[in-house]
């Protein structure tokens, strides 16, 4: 079992710094506001802050499995410490990999087939992510997570002397301040005794599940850069051509006929065809570029600049739905294949659901195959 295409994670670990005390506190789920175990202080999470920390974070597919990032927020008296990694939640049972699975609101054990459902997403925090997770599109489905509150403070009584007149005072942890009974001193319990009360809580990671609808990562030459590499380079030789072929011979024939127009006419004429001949069916490809289409190409052997390619099915990567090629030119072909991974290795690859053909990354991914199944997701 291996992720399903359209539907990913990542995981987040976030600290608030206390505003009063500085100390850290644990942020475990999306909220507005959290309480610090130290002083017990309130500190808001306005949705400014989550949307600056969110337009930070990658979109999950164009992570690789494994890979981790960390940044800080300071702004507007909230400071937060983020790391985000490319990785999945753990089964309870079993241990093993708990992947998103359709329609999105739960992961499957890959291990037992065991479901553990999500919870959904405050619908505050999925409409910041909708609005700042740049490059393609996705829909946050749920949250997957330990999002209880910290325990409340301890009920057991901690005997402490008084500073004043050494009696023994008693405290519950809902104050830090504890008045002596019998000389009426205020006496502020030790750092020592205020953490035996307020054990500090851990960071936790929690998973944002998405279904992506439209791949964020970079678009593959077949699917774009060609296209716009042959449309600029034929409007960089349209433009030397007219400068000192066309326009010397042109300008003085329309200025005797008094038709100057024509010329201009012409050559937005000429740059709407280039157009469309230059972009025509290659940026076309770009539909095809997407989830729901991809394919795992696994290399064969290499034999004068012709790789044989395997395309499996990634939810069954026992099953090979296709052959084809893929061919690299040059005196550095062996090298770039050795890079590719050699034989076994595994790329990215799509395929068109009207016309059948396949596109074939050739660049290095994070895929990895262990037995039958991927353990890394796709870079």
């Amino acid at each position: 079992m291996v992720p399903v295409a359209s539907y990913d994670c990542l995981s987040l670990k976030l600290l608030c710094r206390c505003s009063s005390c500085g100390s850290a506190i644990p942020v475990n789920f999306p909220t507005n506001n959290v309480t610090c175990t130290n002083c017990r202080a309130e500190n808001q999470l306005p949705e400014a802050a989550w949307k600056t920390v969110m337009t930070m974070v990658p979109a999950p597919d164009t992570m690789a499995y494994g890979t981790e990032k960390g940044f800080n927020h300071d702004k507007g008296g909230v400071r937060l410490d983020c790391t985000v990694k490319k990785d999945y939640p753990h089964c309870p049972a079993c241990g093993g990999q708990l992947l998103p699975t359709p329609p999105g609101d739960g992961c499957r054990c890959r291990k037992c087939d065991a479901r553990q459902p999500a919870k959904p997403a405050p619908r505050w925090f999925t409409g910041l992510r909708a609005r700042n997770w740049g490059g393609g599109k996705l829909d946050i489905t749920g949250i997957h997570g330990d999002d209880s509150p910290p325990p409340p403070p301890t009920k057991k009584a901690v005997s402490v002397s008084c500073n004043s007149c050494g009696a023994k005072l008693e405290s519950n942890g809902t104050s830090r301040s504890v008045e002596c009974s019998y000389c009426g001193t205020m006496n502020v319990l030790p750092d020592e005794v205020w953490r035996a009360l307020h054990p500090p809580q851990a960071a936790k990671p929690w998973w944002i599940l998405c279904h992506i609808r439209t791949d964020h990562r970079k678009i593959p030459w077949t699917a774009g850069a060609m296209a716009i590499n042959l449309f600029t380079g034929m409007l960089a030789v349209l433009a030397v051509f007219s400068i000192f072929v066309i326009l010397p011979i042109a300008i003085p024939w329309l200025i005797a006929i008094e038709r100057l127009e024509l010329l201009v006419y012409g050559y937005l004429a000429l740059v709407a065809l280039l157009a469309v001949i230059a972009g025509g069916s290659n940026l076309r490809r770009v539909g095809v570029v997407k989830p729901e289409n991809e394919l795992v190409a696994r290399l064969g052997k290499f034999e004068r600049e012709r790789i044989e390619v395997e395309l499996l099915d990634p939810a069954d990567l026992s099953r090979v739905v296709d052959r084809s090629h893929i061919t690299i030119r040059g005196s550095l072909a062996r090298e770039h294949y050795q890079k590719l991974g050699g034989r076994g290795g595994l790329l990215r690859a799509w395929r068109s659901p009207k016309s059948g053909r396949v596109f074939v990354q050739k660049t290095p991914t994070g895929l990895v195959l262990a037995g039958t199944t991927v353990t890394a997701a796709r870079a």
